[in-house]
Parts: C-alpha cells; sequence; structure tokens
C-alpha cells in the first residue's frame, strides 16, 4: 500500500498494524465503480461512506480526551445542581415542590454522581444513577408542571434530556480511558 494511502485511509487489513477502529473491508473498494467484490450493497454504501469521512479520521485520536471533557461539563453541573440542593435544602424544596428530605437526598445523589462521572469513578454505576434522575426531573416535568419540551424562559425539559443522552455516551463508553476506577 502506497505511503500517502496509508496516511489518508489507515492501514490495510491484514498488514499486521492494528488501529483498534472496528475493520470494514475496504481496501478492495474502487471509487469509481463503487463495488466491493463479494460485498453487500450495504457494505458497498457503509464503506464509501468511510471513505468519504476520512479527512476527519486523525481526530479519533482525541475521542478519550473528548471523553474526558465530556464527563468534567457533566460533573461540573451535577456538583453545582447537587450543592445547591444541599445548601439550603428547606427553600430548595419549596422551589421544587418536594419534601425536605427527598431534597436531600437528590442533593446528595447529585453531589456523588458529579463526582463519579467528573473523576472517572465507577463511571457506569454513576452515569446510571445520573440519568435515573434525569428521568425524574423529565417526568416531573411534563406530568406535574406540565412543561413543553422547550418550556418558558428556555426551563424545558429539552435541557434535561441532553443530560440523558451525555449520560448515555458516558455509560457506553465507561467514560474513556482516563478514569481512575472502573
Amino acid at each position: 500500500m502506497s505511503r500517502r494511502r496509508e496516511e489518508r485511509f489507515g492501514p490495510e487489513e491484514g498488514s499486521g498494524q492494528d488501529t483498534g477502529q472496528p475493520n470494514i473491508a475496504c481496501e478492495n473498494f474502487d471509487a469509481n465503480t463503487a463495488e466491493i467484490q463479494g460485498s453487500t450493497a450495504l457494505q458497498v454504501i457503509a464503506c464509501a461512506f468511510r471513505k468519504s469521512l476520512c479527512m476527519f479520521s486523525q481526530l479519533t485520536k482525541f475521542t478519550d480526551i473528548g471523553l474526558l471533557l465530556l464527563r468534567l461539563m457533566v460533573g461540573v453541573v451535577f456538583l453545582t445542581g447537587g450543592w445547591n440542593h444541599l445548601k439550603d435544602p428547606g427553600e430548595r424544596s419549596k422551589d421544587i415542590g418536594i419534601s425536605k428530605g427527598f431534597t436531600l437526598f437528590l442533593g446528595a445523589a447529585e453531589l456523588t454522581g458529579g463526582l463519579g462521572v467528573a473523576f472517572g469513578v465507577l463511571t457506569q454505576l454513576a452515569a446510571m444513577g445520573l440519568i435515573l434522575l434525569m428521568l425524574g426531573a423529565i417526568q416531573r416535568k411534563i406530568f406535574v408542571w406540565h412543561t413543553d419540551f422547550w418550556g418558558k424562559n428556555a426551563s424545558g425539559w429539552h435541557y434535561d434530556l441532553l443530560f440523558v443522552v451525555m449520560n448515555l455516551v458516558i455509560l457506553f463508553t465507561n467514560g474513556g480511558r482516563y478514569v481512575l476506577l472502573y
């Protein structure tokens, strides 16, 4: 394989070099005829799509840094939210319409989950806990407060849904390589 092709597309299958990426047999791909010998149409489309994204393939080496930044952002949001619940639980419980005891529980859960996600300690467990908290917040906004998706003054449940999805990414990837304790 030519050096230029290897720089653009990575090593060929069977070259002895491990890229760590899922290997789709695209080395026999002919862009002019859009065929791969012995492949299905879906494989041809997947290969063509993969080749069209090759100009950004160098960015995949930063995946773990991106996941770390995602974890830190999620952690900061939940740490500050949990701290607000714990700082003045009486006032906070009146604002959100739940008991003082449950406000303390939510604050402790957000604080613990935020620490776990941010520092990478039991990351998947922390992300699952935060997902449950956000699903509870979405349920309350939709069925108790009758808030629309966007809400008034951007206070809808779209914000909570974003954190569900962010925590799903953390859950599915275990937060990346830069974690302290699995």
